[in-house]
């Protein structure tokens, strides 16, 4: 079987960039506050001029290491990993091992659907729990609604000690629906 052709973004004064956005807020009483969103800034002019629409996590309350790729029809897709989290009386976020998760949008960024949850972690590094953390996403886009997302595996056992990191890969065909 040939493997499909690269897909060309049918517009190609719209691109998309993403990347980690971080905020730290330090409150007057001492408690610090932390948010960690992957964001997608977008320019429908070449990159003249950009722009960030939001995307809805839903209750991920931090998002990181964002990718993005276009299909054919020129629907966009991004994956990314997502944990929720709690700020603890010492104000350090204590998070859950992270899922894979993409959005995807059909209109060049400007609006983005609810998060697909492609794997799920378990566990909660921060407290060094055994469990598996996804991590090291990418994302390819090819042809009409396909898109395969790749990420590493890493096992951990007690006290967060590495176990394994096999790579595992995940596919759709239908634009992100399954």
């Amino acid at each position: 079987m040939k493997p499909p052709s690269p897909s060309i973004q049918p517009n190609p004064l719209n691109q998309i960039g993403s990347a980690n956005d971080q905020q730290i807020l330090l409150t007057s009483g001492g408690t610090i506050y932390i948010t960690r969103y992957a964001r997608a800034h977008i320019t429908f002019d070449g990159g003249m001029t950009w722009t960030t629409y939001p995307i809805n996590y839903n209750s991920y309350a931090q998002t990181a290491d964002p990718a993005v790729s276009f299909d054919a029809d020129g629907t966009a897709y991004l994956a990314t990993v997502g944990a929720l989290n709690s700020q603890n009386p010492n104000g350090i976020g204590s998070a859950t091992a992270p899922d894979i998760i993409v959005v995807r949008s059909s209109d060049g960024g400007r609006t983005w659907t609810n998060p697909v949850r492609v794997a799920s972690g378990s566990g909660s590094p921060a407290k060094g729990s055994p469990g598996v953390v996804n991590d090291k996403d990418y994302i390819a886009a090819w042809g009409h609604g396909n898109a395969i997302v790749t990420w590493t595996v890493f096992n951990q056992g007690i006290h967060g000690s590495y176990l394994s990191s096999p790579i595992f890969a995940s596919a759709t065909h239908d634009g992100d629906v399954t």
